[in-house]
């Protein structure tokens, strides 16, 4: 349920009948996760129901993730609530334009379409059906309609640095300043 599994289905028959009416070409979807049985299923029934366009992974494997992203011109994150993910930030680094809810870490980590430097996509909360809709026919109408636009934010992506480095000066330099100019007791 966190990850937006439960509406998926709904926006991925949208995606591969109707949704891709007026844009030259064809979506295909690659899905991956360990969770709930039910949910398990869910992702096995899409992928019979939608055979040659939805290929469906119970289970989690690192190595395989990668692959992945590696081949995706986009990865979908429809997460209703995600503290930090990891998945975003790994994907950024292959090119894979990710297509996230803006939420926690998502949004921190995912630069929407808005900024000069976009990223990628951010789905505004709350996660619904017309939200992914929405994301998913923009991003596909960008990479058909604008492939020159498309690569920058493949670029902006693949050029986002996420290591500790920066992150731990700029901890130790709100440090510095908290030290600085300690605050007033009444």
């Amino acid at each position: 349920w966190q990850k937006g599994i439960d509406i998926l289905p709904r926006a991925l028959s949208w995606l591969l009948g109707p949704g891709m009416q007026g844009l030259p070409g064809r979506a295909q979807a690659i899905l991956m996760g360990a969770g709930e049985q039910q949910y398990q299923r869910l992702v096995i029934e899409l992928q019979q129901k939608n055979r040659g366009a939805v290929c469906g992974f119970t289970g989690f494997d690192p190595a395989f993730e990668h692959q992945m992203m590696a081949g995706c011109d986009f990865i979908l994150m429809p997460s209703r609530y995600e503290p930090c993910g990891l998945p975003q930030m790994a994907a950024a680094t292959y090119g894979a334009v990710v297509i996230a809810s803006a939420t926690g870490g998502l949004k921190d980590s995912v630069k929407g379409m808005e900024d000069p430097n976009a990223s990628g996509f951010l789905i505004q909360p709350p996660v619904t059906e017309f939200g992914i809709r929405q994301a998913l026919r923009e991003a596909a109408t960008l990479f058909f309609r604008n492939p020159e636009r498309f690569q920058q934010v493949q670029r902006n992506a693949m050029s986002r640095s996420f290591r500790w480095g920066p992150a731990v000066d700029e901890y130790e330099h709100q440090i510095r300043l908290a030290m600085i100019s300690p605050p007033q007791r009444p």
